[in-house]
């Protein structure tokens, strides 16, 4: 996969090289579980870039009528990431204090290990984890059932 063509601020001297990178075929590092307004996606706005093809034609609960996940500039869910890429979508329940989550590639063993880490510590350290201000877990009743129906 060629990496996206809205490079990043470097020296004339790279652009080359990183037009002709890609992407590596397995990630290096370990799955992490991080809020919808983390910043590796909040600063690109633009969520398609995040994506391989299975996530991209998942549709998003909130954004339906707007169309495929690929098409929204930010999450309305927290995401599972690995390797830099958008691999899945999580909520908090607080009522069952666990999280609710969806793998566009599958419930792995390393996924399920990130969840079950940042899900004992939201139980027990925050006892929440929420998108926004107002957020709460009666408004996000209908992302839970989305999730869970996947």
């Amino acid at each position: 996969m060629k990496l996206p063509s809205c490079a990043p601020v470097l020296l004339a001297d790279d652009l080359e090289a990183f037009r002709a990178s890609e992407a590596p075929k397995k990630a290096k590092a370990a799955p992490v579980l991080v809020g919808s307004i983390d910043s590796i996606s909040t600063a690109r706005r633009d969520v398609a870039t995040l994506l391989d093809d299975a996530g991209a034609a998942r549709e998003d609960a909130i954004a339906r009528a707007i169309g495929v996940l690929g098409g929204l500039a930010n999450l309305s869910s927290h995401a599972i990431l690995d390797g830099g890429r958008i691999v899945g979508l999580w909520e908090y329940d607080v009522d069952a204090g666990a999280i609710v989550w969806a793998s566009f590639v599958g419930r792995t063993k390393a996924i399920a290990a990130a969840v079950e880490r940042t899900e004992r510590y939201v139980r027990d350290e925050l006892g929440d984890a929420r998108s926004y201000g107002l957020d709460s877990p009666k408004s996000r009743a209908h992302k839970l059932a989305y999730l869970r129906s996947l």
